[in-house]
């Protein structure tokens, strides 16, 4: 994720917090309500569009060279049999379409090696599969060999299809920003001002939470787990009746000093 999207999302988190931290202040209009819900809403769908780091796209260099190896030797024995029918049936076309060693097989990059692969699996899938077997090639050899073959047109393809994704990806994230932006500004900034005589503290929070501030430390996994890690361990706000439990204590007390003095 770009440093500036990171920076919006860990503010979008942290706004959340506040009005979770914050009930009363929250349910005490019904637009502030609705916005609340809103932002739940948009920042679990944006929570969900994961853009793949640049290195993660790159394909198993490893798994790809064991494969190629594989049904190279595959596919240069299939050549043997092959060689071994066309020459009994002085069949010169198929001749020409195979390769006499490993050297021939595997010259060229890998898609141009492919496309000799695939050449050769054709041709040898155009003769009636028994007409093989006495040299040595089967359907099922063929089959192993074309399953091994889609596997790799996959894996050489991986980079420009996961690039292509990325883009994808890239571009729902950026748009989904711009969409919590405008929300903020729009709809949840007014709904939460629209408070500031009722519930100053909350909309200093808020206003607080709501500055984009430098990345920290921490990584973006790290600092939501944080945030988490505190909306867990947070005390329950007070209720209403607590408030006014509390006010009253307060008034009894009040009384009392003063008889004493």
């Amino acid at each position: 994720m770009k440093k500036t999207l990171a920076i919006k999302y860990l503010a979008y988190h942290r706004i959340q917090k506040v009005l979770v931290e914050n009930p009363i202040a929250v349910a005490s209009t019904q637009v502030l309500t609705d916005a609340k819900a809103d932002l739940d809403t948009k920042l679990t769908a944006l929570d969900e569009i994961y853009v793949p780091e640049v290195k993660d796209t790159k394909p198993n260099t490893a798994l790809k060279n064991k494969k190629m190896e594989e049904v190279s030797n595959q596919l240069l024995a299939v050549c043997d049999g092959l060689s071994l029918y066309a020459a009994s049936v002085s069949d010169m076309v198929l001749a020409g379409k195979l390769t006499a060693n490993m050297s021939e097989l595997r010259d060229g990059i890998e898609v141009t090696q492919l496309q000799r692969f695939w050449k050769i699996l054709n041709a040898a899938k155009a003769i009636i599969p028994a007409t093989l077997v006495p040299f040595g090639v089967t359907a099922a050899q063929l089959t192993s060999i074309e399953t091994l073959l889609t596997s790799l047109n996959d894996m050489i393809g991986s980079p420009r299809s996961a690039i292509d994704a990325r883009v994808l990806l890239n571009d729902q994230q950026e748009t989904a920003f711009e969409e919590m932006d405008y929300f903020l500004t729009a709809t949840l900034d007014l709904a939460v001002r629209n408070r500031k005589v009722a519930f100053p503290d909350f909309v200093s929070a808020y206003y607080l939470a709501r500055k984009l501030h430098d990345m920290p430390s921490q990584s973006i996994e790290e600092e939501l787990a944080a945030i988490n890690a505190k909306l867990v361990e947070a005390p329950p706000s007070p209720t209403t009746a607590d408030l006014q439990a509390a006010l009253a204590n307060m008034g009894t007390t009040q009384l009392a000093t003063n008889g004493v003095h």
